[in-house]
């Protein structure tokens, strides 16, 4: 019989793009565990980024910087190459709590495309 290590099972709805484009936006997680989203910010200058009770703040951005939570890492693709962004982020990389996920900003944001990766057991 095979032995599985991890039983999460993927919200396939979880793995599309959405695209949060104003202040005060809700993304709506389904399921009942917080999710380690990948969240991509486009926007230049000092982000303050506030997600529920998280915050995360992105220092000298460019382009745009990709959070990705279930990694704990942070890059950007310069020319589609992938180099890393830690040096930019202070503070943790936040998650999705179940429920609604309010996101508001300070500073330069044009949107953020987030891939929720939603899952249950």
């Amino acid at each position: 019989m095979p032995f599985t290590r991890k039983p999460e099972r993927w919200n396939t709805d979880g793995l599309a793009v959405r695209e949060i484009t104003k202040k005060g936006d809700i993304l709506y997680n389904p399921e009942l565990f917080k999710s380690a989203p990948a969240i991509t910010v486009h926007g230049s200058g000092d982000i303050t980024l506030y997600i529920n009770n998280q915050t995360v703040v992105l220092k000298g951005i460019s382009q745009p910087i990709t959070l990705d939570a279930q990694m704990q890492n942070s890059y950007t693709k310069p020319n589609g190459v992938i180099t890393p962004a830690n040096s930019s982020v202070l503070n943790p990389i936040p998650t999705l709590d179940p429920g609604d996920n309010l996101f508001d900003w300070i500073g330069n944001v044009t949107k953020i495309e987030v891939i929720p990766r939603w899952w249950t057991i």
